[in-house]
């Protein structure tokens, strides 16, 4: 699983990011936030450790934009690490969107700790995420079953088809497929294909 470690200090940022590394993520770094912010809207990832204090744009202020940019269908957990400990910091971060906070000096033990719990939700919403996505293309199979031999063959091997790492991925270009099938058998003005590319728009990011 991909991870973004950011912070402007160089030898925190070494330290977290091999700690991380360690955990079995690969991991990329940022030196603040507005260089995190630019990789994340390139390609968004779906672990992001962050140091709270840096120029330009803050830990929480990176949190907030992620919780912001994301879609429904897509999840983003992010563990702000810093040295402010206040209950109202502490409100402070997750009213922005933080999953977690971990105190700085950041040690092996506390970030398997992290990666563990952190591994677990992201794991758990994939699971849901690719249940509801197979119950939608269930639906539609038997919407379309009659009108095209094709996409009804096709939706019939799904659950082969999303199990595993890499579903959003397979979904998207499953779909993107589908779409082709009923434009050529139907045309582009057919109502499926409206409803087809309403699947698409929700799965990306």
């Amino acid at each position: 699983m991909r991870a973004l470690v950011v912070d402007d200090d160089l030898a925190t940022r070494a330290l977290v990011a091999g700690l991380v590394r360690n955990q079995g993520f690969t991991v990329t770094t940022a030196a603040d936030g507005e260089e995190a912010w630019a990789l994340f809207e390139k390609e968004p990832f779906p672990l992001v450790v962050t140091d709270w204090m840096m120029p330009r744009l803050t830990g929480v202020e990176l949190a907030a934009k992620i919780r912001g940019a994301l879609q429904p269908s897509a999840y983003s957990y992010v563990l702000v690490v810093t040295t402010l400990s206040a209950r109202e910091h502490t409100l402070t971060a997750f009213e922005a969107g933080a999953d977690d906070m971990l105190s700085k000096p950041v040690d092996a033990a506390q970030i398997a700790a992290r990666m563990g719990v952190a591994q677990r939700f992201l794991d758990a919403h994939a699971k849901r995420a690719e249940e509801a996505f197979a119950s939608s293309l269930q639906a539609l199979q038997t919407e379309l079953g009659h009108d095209h031999v094709a996409l009804a063959q096709n939706l019939a091997s799904l659950s082969m088809l999303y199990r595993g790492r890499g579903a959003w991925a397979r979904a998207r270009a499953f779909v993107r497929r589908e779409i082709d099938v009923v434009v050529q058998a139907h045309g582009e003005d057919h109502p499926r294909v409206a409803q087809l590319r309403a699947e698409l728009a929700s799965l990306q990011g």
